[in-house]
């Protein structure tokens, strides 16, 4: 899954649910974030984190709260893969 996938995923829950129920109900109302983060974890922790800040870069409107939100997901990781994430200061800012 990539950083456009992802957008696209985005935009779609905004679509269905609107935008409101995006911000406010949160990710896992909104969208299957099992299927997301298990392609996240497929990947090895700098390509998790270029896809994150792929998403960041692509859609600034959303993109944040997304990545914030996928964050809180992936948190239960391995130690070794969630500190390559928290290696990189765009994504430690928003966890």
């Amino acid at each position: 899954m990539t950083a456009k996938d992802i957008k696209k995923e985005i935009r779609a829950a905004i679509l269905q649910f609107g935008e409101y129920n995006f911000f406010d109900k949160g990710l896992y109302e909104t969208m299957d974030t099992g299927k997301i983060k298990q392609a996240l974890v497929a990947m090895d922790a700098a390509k998790c984190a270029d896809t994150l800040e792929g998403v960041l870069k692509l859609d600034k409107k959303y993109g944040g709260r997304f990545v914030q939100g996928m964050l809180m997901e992936l948190d239960d990781q391995e130690e070794e893969f969630w500190d390559g994430l928290m290696e990189r200061e765009a994504l430690a800012d928003l966890y």
